[in-house]
């Protein structure tokens, strides 16, 4: 947004005099004065001061607080939990040791072909014949591949990258927070991600599951880097950078999980889109272009070496699982009353047809199946611990999870239904985190409240200050995102697996609950009987569920 100059004027001291009696926020940051109202709320009046040509002093800039909020140097803030969940993924590193078998064994065998230069195809066990496939995207596997090129075949390789990156999350958790809402919930970030024992055990897995919260925590920071070139009217050729950039990581992300690009492209654009730009069309299609390249890419491939044009080959199968007369609302798979097609895409079309077919002739029980489809999405980590701690076959996944360390279930239940559930509950009662609004900035700014609509006040000595709307905003979009997930699962079917992507937002609005921030008397009815559902549903399932394991 332009900023205009003009001189402090009668007028204008009598403006900043009435918009401080009406409570309006209010920018301070330089010795020239400048006014003007935020388009993104016309109500919000801004009002600015710029220096002269011959001033020594500089503008407080949106970038700078960037900078100075959230840039590596606050690592001596969270250095302490940063190195206990490097510690403890180390140790999860040393003394767990699972068998490949399912998703896991499948990636080990496409990653090797990869490596060995043979593309990406699937062996068949008895003949040693090796065909084209599609079946799973690219994006996981490849990661496998560059690791197995570079160090062996080695599943023990990729787990101990994949604990550097989980590690790397938590810096990147931390980073978003404290931009946000500053160091001291930024710190919170980083303990409570480095003590998340669902995230501490998933990189000991060959799942994507961490590749994919780092290149979605790697988004958000990006997003807010673009943010910032938008807001400080950055040149022309830097925003498109910069937009690009955030586009090749949706891509890339794309590739490892499809959802992603959905969920990645509304996160951006609801986040940069309110922001007064020039030329925001051509931002907008540099992002879809970007974020496009790598999918297109893979998808042409398979036009070409599997006769499609498509991601993956395994859309009809998962439709089946979710939608077939029997479904339970997981992953079960149920055999097709069909001839096994000739070829993967073949497959793929029957099953879609199935699929459909099954829900055009029982519409209800589509319906019926959207609650199970959820509960399945929100249950414990059941099949992670079952990937990790069980090295024999069970007759049933109930007879596998009773073989789990106690401990181990104990302590991964508990961290994940506490995210949970503050989760849930910071999205209904933190208006805005206590002291992220406001900030007495040092001797020169004593007893002055301090807001910026565009987020450009800063502290020297602590933390940005976002705008008091700001957690307002992050809610909305949050909340967006969490309902355009829960679209998508009940299309398919539920997992716990499936819960991941929406971790990271369970996880922001959890750091920032404190018990003077909410208050469930003077919240509004509707807003209390939604969160009073949502947390019935959510133990009343945990219940059901340990009932289930552990009692029949």
């Amino acid at each position: 947004m332009a900023v205009q100059e003009r001189f402090f004027t009668l007028r204008h001291a009598s403006v900043v005099l009435a918009g401080i009696q009406q409570g309006i926020d209010i920018i301070d940051v330089g010795n020239t004065i400048s006014t003007d109202f935020c388009p993104e709320n016309p109500k919000l009046f801004k009002l600015t001061m710029q220096p002269t040509m011959d001033s020594s002093n500089t503008v407080t800039k949106h970038t700078e607080h960037w900078r100075n909020g959230s840039s590596l140097s606050f690592l001596h803030v969270i250095w302490l939990p940063l190195l206990l969940g490097l510690t403890l993924r180390l140790l999860a590193f040393a003394f767990i040791h699972p068998t490949l078998a399912n998703d896991p064994l499948d990636y080990h065998q496409l990653g090797e072909q990869l490596a060995v230069g043979s593309g990406y195809v699937q062996v068949d066990q008895n003949t040693g014949e090796t065909t084209p496939t599609a079946y799973r995207p690219i994006g996981y596997p490849a990661f496998i591949g560059l690791i197995y090129s570079l160090f062996g075949a080695t599943p023990a390789t990729v787990r101990i990258v994949q604990v550097f990156f989980s590690t790397l999350s938590i810096v990147l958790f931390a980073l978003i927070v404290t931009r946000f809402a500053g160091k001291k919930y930024g710190k919170r970030g980083a303990w409570l991600g480095a003590l998340y024992v669902p995230h501490i055990l998933y990189p000991v897995a060959l799942l994507s599951e961490t590749v994919f919260l780092l290149l979605f925590w790697m988004l958000l920071v990006l997003s807010e880097y673009l943010r910032s070139a938008l807001i400080d009217q950055k040149s022309p050729g830097q925003r498109l950078f910069s937009a690009a950039t955030v586009g090749l990581f949706i891509g890339v992300g794309t590739l490892v999980k499809p959802i992603l690009w959905g969920l990645g492209m509304l996160f951006v654009l609801l986040r940069t889109l309110p922001i007064h730009i020039k030329y925001r069309s051509r931002l907008i299609i540099s992002i879809i272009t970007a974020s496009l390249l790598l999918p297109l890419g893979w998808m042409v491939r398979n036009q070409q070496v599997m006769g499609a044009f498509t991601m993956s080959t395994n859309t009809g199968a998962n439709l089946w699982v979710g939608n077939n007369p029997d479904a339970s609302g997981g992953y079960e798979w149920v055999d097709p009353a069909v001839d096994s097609p000739d070829s993967e895409i073949e497959a793929d079309k029957s099953l879609r047809r199935l699929a459909v077919d099954s829900v055009l002739e029982h519409p209800v029980g589509l319906v019926k199946r959207i609650p199970l489809k959820i509960a399945h999405l929100f249950r414990s980590d059941g099949e992670l611990l079952v990937d990790l701690f069980t090295h024999r076959k069970y007759d049933s996944y109930s007879e596998a999870y009773r073989a789990v360390p106690g401990v181990a279930i104990f302590l991964t239940w508990l961290s994940y239904s506490l995210v949970i559930l503050l989760g849930w509950t910071g999205w209904f009662f933190v208006s805005n985190p206590k002291g992220a609004s406001t900030k007495t900035m040092g001797s020169a700014g004593e007893g002055k409240n301090i807001h910026s609509t565009s987020d450009i006040a800063s502290s020297e000595n602590d933390r940005p200050i976002p705008s008091p709307s700001w957690y307002t905003t992050w809610r909305g979009i949050s909340a967006l995102l969490f309902v355009v997930y829960l679209i998508f699962i009940t299309i398919f079917f539920g997992s716990s697996r499936f819960h991941e992507p929406l971790l990271p937002l369970f996880m922001i609005s959890a750091v920032f609950i404190e018990r003077s921030t909410f208050n469930l008397r003077s919240a509004h009815l509707g807003k209390t009987i939604i969160w009073g559902l949502g947390v019935l549903f959510f133990v009343g399932l945990w219940f059901g569920e340990f009932l289930t394991l552990f009692l029949k």
